[in-house]
Formats: C-alpha cells, sequence, structure tokens
C-alpha cells in the first residue's frame, strides 16, 4: 500500500546537535547578564515608570512582563549546561542490569516493544512491526514484538501472525492509552519495555545504544529523540516567488534571504519539528535527572513502571479510605475504622502500572523522580533511533497540543506534584518541572502582550511614564542581550518557529486552562495518522481576531501620527513593531489552518553553515528592533517634548515636611558673616554693590540679591536695624538715580560706580523679576521704606516687562502674553520665579507668562518628568536642569505646591546621580549670571560692551554651585543635602566671600561673586527664621521664639 509519505523514506535523520565549548561559554555568560538587567528592568518597571493615571492597563502589563521574566529564569536553569551521561557498553545478561544484592540467576535480558494501536490502518502498523522486527543486538537478547490492539480488529491480528508479532487485546477501553499499556504489562513479562505508538519505526540500533544506559541499576528509562521524517521541506522563497511573479519575483527573494537568512514557504506549516525541544530542552536537564518520559520511542525498565504502579495504588488506597474517616473526630474509631477498611478499599482499588491519564507518560516520570526510597534516574538519549508521523492538517494538531496542554495543567492543579509529602523531587527537578508547567500558564500574559498594542493604538493611553530615554535604557540592553544570550544558548537550531507558536498557541492553551479550572474531564482523542480533509479557519479565530485588530489600529495610528494629534509619537512606532511582531507570530498559524500538502519533495539534512545561518533568526530581530529604535530616537528630535501642564503639578506623597526653624550652629553662624564680608568688600559710595568681586558693574538680579543679603544679615543680627535700615535707603535713592531705557525700564547691567548703561539698553524681564521680588519683600517688611518703593514703581513703567503679541488687539486672549525681553535666563524656571511679583502688576498676563496654552512641555530625565528649560549646557546638546528659581522661590516667598513638587524631583535626580558609581553626564543645578568681558588695560577696568556673555570650556563651568548646596541644605535637610553642603565648605575665603563652586574636573571656581553669597545668607536666614515673605505658600513655618543665629 502506498501511504503519502512514502516519498519520504529516503530520509536520514539530523545528527544530535554538538555545541562547541566556546559556544555553552558565552551562553551562560550572556545569559547570567541577561537575567541581571532583566530584574533591573522589572524593578524599574515597578518602582518609576508605571503610568499611575491608567493602572488597570499599566497593571496588567508589567505583572506579564514580570511572570515572563520568571519564566526567562527558568528556562535559562533548563539551558544551563549539556551533559550527556555515557551510554555505556551494551549489557549480556539481567545482572548486568541489577544490584548486587538483586542478582538472579544469569540468563539474556527479556524486552518486550509494545505497539499501541486502536483505529489506525492496520498496513500503517505492519510498517511498524517489520521495523520492530529488525532489531540488533551485540549478544544474546531474548526480545519480543507485541501489538496491543485497543480496536479488537480481526485485521490486525491476521497482520501480526503474518509479521510474526503477539496479538493483544481486551474486551474494554478503560484507561485508554495507559490501560492498554497496563494489559501488555499483565501479558508479558520482559526486564524491559518499549513504548511505540502505531506509526513509531524503530531503528534496528535502539536497543545497542541504549541498553548500556541500564548498567545503572536506578536508571528507570531512556528517552530518545522524535524524528518525524514527514514534515513538508517547503519551497526556496525565490522559486516560490518565481512561480508567482516571474524573474522579478525571485529576485526579490534572492535579495532577502540574502538580508535574513532562508526561508521557505510551506515548510513545518504545524511547529511540528521537535529538535528544539529533544535536542536543546529536554536533552539538557539530563543534569538535573529531570528528562521526563514522552511516551512513544523510550525503554523503560519493568521494575520502576510496578514500583511507581505500588505508590500510586498505596496513594490510592489512603485517599479513598481518608475520604469515608476524615469527618471522624474521635481518633480511636477513625483509625479503627480505618484499619477495617482497607482490606476491602484495596480489594477494590487496582494496581495501575500506567496511570489512566491523558498526559501518563509525564505523571509516571513525576512519580518516579520523586520516589524518596529509590532515587530512580532518567536519560534523554540525543541520538534519534525511530521515526515517526506528524500531524497533517490542523484539526490533528490541534487535537495533539491540546491534549498536551490540558494533561499538563490537570496534574498540576489536581495531582499535588510539588508537595513534599508525596513527591520528593530535589530542587534542580522541581525547576524543571516548573519549567514546563509554567510555559502552559504563559497564555495568560503572553494574551496581555497580544491586546497591549491593540489597546494603546486605539486608544493613546501607555501603559508606562513615557516612552523615553529611560526606558530604552531600561529595556534595551535587557532585550539586546537575551536575544544573544539564547542566540547561543540555541545554537544549531532556528528558534523563530517556537517563538512564534510560543506566542499563538495562547487560544488553545487558555481552553485547555478552562477545561481544567472547571473540572471538566479532559477526553482522549486518538491522534489521526492520515490527514483530515477540508479547510479550518474556524480554529484559528482568535489568532485572525489578534491580526485584524491590530492592523486596524496600526492604521488608526498611523492616520493619528500623520494628523498631528499625538502627543508622543515614539510611543506609536515602538507598538508599531510591537503589534507587527504579533502578528508575524500569528500568521503562520493562520497559514496552516489552509495548509494542503506539497506536490514534490526533496531536501538535505543541515550542514554545519546552517548552525551558523540559524542565527539569523535572532540578529534578525536584533537588526529589526534596533532600526526601531533609530526611527524612534529620530521621531523624539524631530518631535516636540511631550507636553504635561506642570500648573496641575501636586505634591508627591514622599514629599518631605519643611524643616521648622531652628537657632543656627556655631559654625553656621560663621559661615553667614563670611558670607556678608562679601558686600563689606564691595558696597559702593552710591549705596550699591559690585556684582563680582572687585569688578564695578552690576546688574538688575545683582541688586535684587543685595537687598534680600541686608535683610538676611539683619535677620542674623549681622549688622544692626540702623546699619540695614542705612544700606536699604541708600540704595533705593540710588536705584531711583539710574538711567531708563526708551521703554522707561532700568537696563539689564550698569557701571556701578558712574551709573552709565552697559551694552545692550534694554532691560531684563528675569532681572527685574528678581529685583520687584526683593523690592515687595522691603514693601512689607520695612514700612519705614514703603515711600521709596511706590514712588520706584511709579518711576518706572513697569507694565512693559509683559506684552502681548498682536499688538492691534485691545485685549488680547491670555496665551498672547509673554515677557518683553530677556537674556538667556528665558526659561520656565526663571519666568516662574518672576511672575510671582509680575501678577502683582497684571495677575492674568503674569499666569499667562507661566502657562502657555499648549502647556509646560516637560522632559523625562532618569524616569522622573521636569520642566524642559530649554537650555543648552556648554558641553553638548543636553537639555540643562535648572534648580536655582525653585530654591529661591522656597528661600523667599515660600513653596507653592507647583514650585515645590519640581524642586522635589530634581533633587530626587541629582540625588541618583551622585549615588551612582559610574558617573552619568552632567546636569547643572545652577545658570550663572553672564558678566561682560573686560579689558585689563583701562585703569578703571570699565567693562567693555560684548555681543556674547564671557565663554567658558565645560571644564571651567561651575557643577556642583555653593549658593545651590547651601539652598538644597536649608530646604531639604537629609543626608545627600548635608553632603552637598560638605563638598563646598571649602570654598569659603575669609575676609572676601564665598566662591562659586566646583568644577566639573573637580578644581575650584574662584569666582566670588554678590550672587552667590546673598543666597547662602538667604538659605542660613531660611533655617533660622523661615521664609522672608509668604505669598501662597505651602505652610509659613513658625519663627522661634527666641533670637535667631548663634554669635560666634
Amino acid at each position: 500500500m502506498d501511504f503519502y509519505f512514502s516519498r519520504f523514506e529516503h530520509r536520514r535523520p539530523p545528527e544530535p546537535l554538538s555545541t562547541p565549548s566556546w559556544v555553552r561559554m558565552i551562553w551562560q555568560v550572556f545569559a547570567v547578564a541577561a537575567l541581571v538587567l532583566g530584574a533591573n528592568y522589572i524593578y524599574w518597571r515597578w518602582t518609576a515608570s508605571l503610568n499611575t493615571d491608567a493602572l488597570w492597563y499599566a497593571i496588567p502589563l508589567v505583572l506579564a512582563e514580570t511572570l515572563a521574566w520568571i519564566g526567562t529564569v527558568l528556562f535559562t536553569i533548563n539551558l544551563w549546561q549539556e551533559k550527556d551521561p555515557p551510554p555505556g557498553v551494551p549489557p549480556t545478561e539481567i545482572n548486568d542490569c541489577l544490584r548486587a544484592d538483586e542478582a538472579v540467576e544469569s540468563r539474556p535480558i527479556k524486552v518486550d516493544l509494545f505497539i499501541a494501536t486502536y483505529s489506525e490502518d492496520v498496513e500503517l502498523v505492519r510498517l511498524s512491526i517489520r521495523d520492530a522486527m529488525q532489531m540488533t543486538y551485540p549478544g544474546p537478547l531474548d526480545y519480543k514484538v507485541h501489538v496491543l490492539d485497543d480496536g479488537r480488529r480481526p485485521e490486525m491480528k491476521a497482520v501480526c501472525e503474518q509479521e510474526g508479532a503477539n496479538y493483544i487485546t481486551r474486551q474494554s477501553n478503560i484507561g485508554y492509552k495507559a490501560g492498554n499499556l497496563r494489559n501488555g504489562l499483565e501479558h508479558t513479562d520482559g526486564d524491559f519495555l518499549i513504548i511505540c505508538d502505531a506509526d513509531t519505526r524503530v531503528f534496528p540500533t535502539l536497543l545497542s545504544h541504549t541498553l548500556g544506559y541500564f548498567r545503572d541499576p536506578d536508571v528507570a528509562w531512556v528517552q530518545t529523540p522524535q524524528w518525524f521524517f514527514d514534515l513538508p521541506e517547503g519551497e526556496d522563497l525565490a522559486c516560490w516567488l518565481r512561480r508567482k511573479a516571474g524573474g522579478a519575483g525571485y529576485g526579490v527573494g534572492w535579495l532577502a534571504q540574502k538580508i535574513v537568512g532562508p526561508v521557505t514557504i510551506g515548510r513545518d506549516p504545524f511547529f511540528n519539528d521537535p529538535r528544539m525541544f529533544y535536542d536543546v530542552i529536554l536533552r539538557r536537564r539530563n543534569w538535573a535527572n529531570a528528562a521526563f518520559c514522552c511516551g512513544a520511542a523510550s525503554v523503560h525498565r519493568r521494575e520502576a513502571v510496578m514500583q511507581a504502579a505500588l505508590r500510586s495504588y498505596v496513594w490510592s488506597v489512603d485517599a479513598e479510605i481518608d475520604r469515608h474517616t476524615r469527618d471522624i473526630r474521635d481518633p480511636v474509631t477513625r483509625e479503627a475504622l480505618q484499619d477495617a477498611m482497607r482490606p476491602h478499599v484495596a480489594f477494590d482499588t487496582e494496581l495501575t502500572p500506567y496511570k489512566f491519564h491523558v498526559s501518563e507518560d509525564i505523571y509516571t516520570s513525576i512519580l518516579l523522580h520523586g520516589d524518596a526510597a529509590r532515587r530512580w534516574r532518567s536519560v534523554m538519549h540525543p541520538r534519534i533511533e525511530s521515526k515517526m508521523l506528524s500531524p497533517q492538517d490542523m484539526l490533528t494538531w490541534m487535537i495533539q497540543r491540546f491534549k498536551y496542554a490540558a494533561g499538563s495543567l490537570d496534574i498540576l492543579f489536581h495531582d499535588n506534584i510539588f508537595s513534599r509529602r508525596r513527591f520528593k523531587l530535589s530542587l534542580p527537578q522541581t525547576l524543571m518541572y516548573a519549567t514546563t508547567f509554567w510555559s502552559y500558564l504563559a497564555c495568560v500574559w503572553n494574551t496581555v502582550f497580544l491586546i497591549s498594542p491593540v489597546i494603546y493604538l486605539f486608544t493613546g493611553i501607555p501603559p508606562v511614564s513615557a516612552w523615553s530615554t529611560p526606558f530604552y535604557l531600561h529595556f534595551l540592553p535587557f532585550f539586546i542581550v537575551s536575544e544573544l544570550a539564547f542566540m547561543f544558548g540555541t545554537w544549531g537550531i532556528s528558534a523563530w518557529d517556537g517563538r512564534a507558536s510560543y506566542l499563538s498557541f495562547f487560544s488553545m492553551n487558555l481552553r485547555a486552562l478552562d477545561t481544567v479550572l472547571r473540572g471538566e474531564q479532559i477526553k482522549f482523542h486518538v491522534t489521526p495518522k492520515e490527514r483530515q480533509t477540508g479547510r479550518f479557519l474556524y480554529l484559528v479565530k482568535p489568532q485572525i481576531a489578534i491580526v485584524l485588530l491590530t492592523l486596524t489600529g496600526l492604521i488608526w495610528g498611523g492616520i493619528q501620527v500623520a494628523r498631528g494629534e499625538v502627543d508622543d509619537p515614539s510611543g506609536y512606532v515602538i507598538n508599531i513593531f510591537w503589534g507587527a511582531v504579533n502578528i508575524a507570530a500569528m500568521l503562520p498559524l493562520i497559514f496552516a489552518a489552509m495548509w494542503t500538502p506539497p506536490r514534490r519533495a526533496g531536501g538535505e539534512p543541515m550542514r554545519i553553515r546552517d548552525a551558523l545561518l540559524s542565527a539569523r533568526s535572532y540578529l534578525t530581530i536584533l537588526i529589526g528592533f534596533l532600526l526601531g529604535f533609530a526611527i524612534v530616537v529620530w521621531v523624539e528630535k524631530q518631535m516636540p517634548a511631550r507636553v504635561e501642564s506642570s500648573s496641575g503639578m501636586t505634591l508627591s506623597q514622599d514629599f518631605p515636611p519643611l524643616p521648622a526653624p531652628r537657632e543656627l550652629t556655631f559654625d553656621e553662624a560663621i559661615w553667614a558673616r563670611v558670607a556678608w564680608q562679601y558686600y563689606v568688600n564691595n558696597t559702593q559710595p552710591n549705596g550699591l554693590a559690585n556684582a563680582h568681586d572687585g569688578e564695578p558693574w552690576l546688574s538688575l538680579w545683582s541688586v535684587g540679591s543685595y537687598f534680600f543679603a541686608v535683610v538676611a544679615a539683619e535677620q542674623l543680627h549681622i549688622v544692626t536695624a540702623a546699619e540695614g535700615d542705612e544700606r536699604i535707603a541708600a540704595a533705593l535713592f540710588t536705584l531711583g538715580q539710574l538711567p531708563l531705557n526708551a521703554q522707561g525700564l532700568p537696563a539689564a547691567q550698569y557701571h556701578a560706580d558712574t551709573l552709565q548703561i552697559l551694552g545692550n539698553p534694554d532691560s531684563s524681564a528675569i532681572g527685574m523679576g528678581r529685583l520687584l521680588t526683593a523690592l515687595q519683600t522691603l514693601l512689607w517688611r520695612y514700612p519705614q521704606h514703603a515711600a521709596a518703593v511706590r514712588d520706584l514703581f511709579n518711576q518706572w513703567r513697569v507694565g512693559a516687562l509683559i506684552s502681548n503679541s498682536p499688538a492691534s488687539q485691545a485685549a488680547a486672549p491670555l496665551h498672547h502674553w509673554t515677557l518683553a525681553a530677556d537674556e538667556p535666563r528665558d526659561s520656565f524656571g526663571y519666568r516662574l520665579y518672576a511672575s510671582h511679583t509680575l501678577r502683582l502688576i497684571d495677575s492674568a498676563a503674569g499666569l499667562a507668562v507661566t502657562n502657555p496654552p499648549q502647556g509646560q512641555q516637560m522632559i523625562d530625565i532618569d524616569g522622573i518628568m521636569v520642566p524642559d528649560e530649554g537650555l543648552r549646557t556648554p558641553w553638548g546638546r543636553q537639555p540643562s536642569l535648572i534648580s536655582l528659581p525653585y530654591l529661591l522661590t522656597g528661600l523667599e516667598l515660600g513653596f507653592d505646591a507647583q514650585s515645590a513638587e519640581i524642586a522635589w524631583r530634581i533633587m530626587q535626580i541629582q540625588q541618583r546621580r551622585h549615588s551612582l558609581r559610574v558617573s552619568k553626564p552632567p546636569i547643572s543645578t545652577d545658570y550663572a549670571e553672564p558678566a561682560p568681558d573686560y579689558a585689563s588695560a583701562l585703569a578703571d577696568r570699565q567693562p567693555q560692551s560684548a555681543f556674547a556673555p564671557r565663554s567658558a570650556t565645560p571644564e571651567q563651568t561651575a557643577i556642583t554651585s555653593t549658593r545651590t548646596a547651601f539652598a538644597w541644605y536649608a530646604l531639604f535637610r537629609n543626608s545627600w543635602s548635608e553632603a552637598l553642603r560638605q563638598q563646598v565648605q571649602t570654598l569659603q575665603v575669609p575676609g572676601k566671600g564665598w566662591q562659586r563652586g566646583l568644577n566639573l574636573n573637580r578644581s575650584v571656581n574662584d569666582v566670588v561673586d554678590g550672587d552667590t553669597n546673598a543666597i547662602v545668607l538667604e538659605s542660613l536666614a531660611y533655617i533660622s527664621r523661615g521664609q522672608m515673605l509668604c505669598l501662597a505658600c505651602l505652610s509659613p513655618a513658625p519663627l522661634p521664639s527666641s533670637s535667631a543665629g548663634a554669635t560666634p
């Protein structure tokens, strides 16, 4: 009789994989690195990346990622090493396979080969019988072939008589295949037995290559790889395209294969190639003694099978007795009843060598591996010793895979296999079996992975706080190293089919899980050995749904991006690639449902070159993902930053309580006097102070700093109230003498002595904002100077600081208000600081200045969203992180919720970066006021106008600022701020003041300026007295009852 597989009879099995030692070493290094990076990624996902506005979406995804990472840990342990036990010399008599104390009279070994059949074509079974009869062995052997026919067919019996095989049948089909095998055991007496399915065609060398393992008396069974010799080999992509599109199609196919490796159409449509499972997964469990039995083509020791049956029998008797006596409370009565019941229950309970279960093979494996009385061993033999048939249609394949999944899950949920009371599995064995069962549970989190991009593409709701740099920095290393690890870990095997099937089997495994959890009986279906006709698309409806939904989402997302209605295009780019991978995983199963057998055959075995080519499946994924990442980076650079309304900020739950005022320590009082010495040295006869030590120029900003310094010095009792009044009065008078620009405002910079305007006469809105804040403080704290302050407000056209762009409109909308002019400090933080006073001039305009209609642009730095200040540091295009204006708000006006939260976020970023062993790119938390260049040839060091601020190399730029160090120390008193303050403690110059800070190269930035020393005084005054003025601040700190400040 001619079968469909007759044309494949010439095929020869591939050789076992041989993993070079250098590949194994690289695999283990990458594997450990991948697990560490994965743990770091999972930790970051839980602690710093969840979208708190969509926890219904964010938590299931991060939970799925966590569970998948656990699966990766288990799979890594499974693949850790390849350790094949030596096969040994074939034994010549039975005592070679027994312990010394079990020795019997010398005789040849008895082996029974069972061919279990039910309804398969008798001619197909004939082929299996003929191959079994060809068994060879180098020594004496008592070998018999038995056909176990559960179909009770006369024609099957006739075939057995013709071929010389023993025919065994029974009157019922109780227990299905397990019952059939038990019946075979009852009618035979072999020392070893070989289990075969109806289509298992054993090779003559099977016993010669496997019985040697049984010289170890503790080896219970040997499993050999299953090889499906009828797998369709498919058609080369180039040839397939040539048939469809001629020469042009062939060229496209040829080029595609040069890029991604060999591609075949119709090859192994049902993922039946078992090499990944037998040659990699199961074989690498030998080191843990955890290779389980897979049924066909396995050799078993009868003693082990019967011992497992006895253990199961005892448990069944005990369980039945316990079920009837557990409710009896009196222990004496309960024990008496149990003793009386035991002989009757034992008589009624059947001894079942193979559990009546759809997955009797793995159950028996667990039973024997967990036997504490006899540590049975198993062996996964690497060489193929038989050939068999694969499912040839979707229905047959579904029946087989459902049986595997449901049977395994049934054992997991109902047999308490990890209980140390019943099964004494070692830790490595427990982990190996956990890996098997965990893989069947993966359908739950794989479903989350499949629907997550669909949710994002349709709703735009991200599961992470931002698809930004921290996400890539945590995910990419984990992903890339994992791909490289498993490329080497599965060296020689093309793994895409396994990866695709792992995802696409989700619906079938979910159905199996549902069946088991609902307690339904798992029906035993005999796997058909011939192709079932028809199209089976109805079996892959869930996969079709995933493809259609994802495609629709991709189209919808693309439309939204094209229309500019997406705030974060990089998120859509990531999900496009994610969705594309999901579709690629679903399509093979959909195509398999429509597959029909090819009309031609051919092919050749894998060569060494194929092992290298097989790695392309991983490399292709890596290249594709890196390409996608490059596109994401490009998109992020082209598109504006993610928009977030900073005005709606609320305090974080971990925001610390603001510190209560306290008296200064002796050292702090000294530091305050060092700072005040700057103004003793640099106050001009006209009452104003130099901006830099010894340099006779000033700015609006530095004048504001001087006023705050005087107020702080008076609060700290460094100067008397009379001296403070005198200094304030002189400075206010001189301010009234300043020449104004054409807009009726003071210019940005003046000569400190002559009061001549320096450089551009335009005013500085930010500098005026600081000066106005200081004047407002004087107005509230010093009523005696109120008249002079109001005279300045009347003299200056302060309203000109704010302008609206459409000058023709009488009443401009809010979003048209902008600062009229400013120097490079035009950043959100400084505008926010200035707006506190500007709102007193025009509340609507001041509000609009800090709240543009598109929302404040935020930037993600180390996983924390902070305002993008719009500035660039001298060492590149990295966004600056400005802290000073928020700190000044806290010191002078008292924190509002917005400034407090931003300052808190910035501090957390700084803390993280300071704690890193490997330094990250520096982020300045300061912004030094630009100073004009000087021509030293002039006797009075007269400042000369310059087109640009004084330039500085990155190494000469203060990265640890004295003024911000003291401000952090005052506002957030913790170990980090204390350490930061200690870093700048050496920068005090007695008799001169405090130096600016530490440069990037850790050298001292020896500039001594008014702003630094003023903010040192303000910070110490805050410690002693709290903020100087409270305008809608969080909570005004109570003043101390005693006089503030210690006297040195």
